[in-house]
């Protein structure tokens, strides 16, 4: 996960419409995003919001991250 996330979330992402939202998360202790996607996409981290919280109780251990398209004021 940690060697293909940036390709699997930019590929996800172009299937997507101009409002989609990607979820993305995983359990890998010491993931650590690629900081291109930051340039690319609108990323936050959603793990402590309340319902997140709850899905994920059984695994303290997973992070939760939010992906919005970036959109360019010209």
């Amino acid at each position: 996960m940690q060697r293909d996330h940036s390709a699997l979330i930019n590929r996800a992402m172009n299937r997507l419409t101009s409002d989609g939202i990607l979820y993305f998360s995983n359990n890998f202790t010491r993931f650590e995003l690629d900081e291109q996607l930051t340039e690319r996409y609108e990323i936050i981290d959603i793990t402590q919001k309340p319902l997140v919280l709850i899905l994920i109780l059984k695994s303290p251990f997973i992070k939760v991250l939010r992906f919005v398209i970036v959109r360019l004021i010209i």
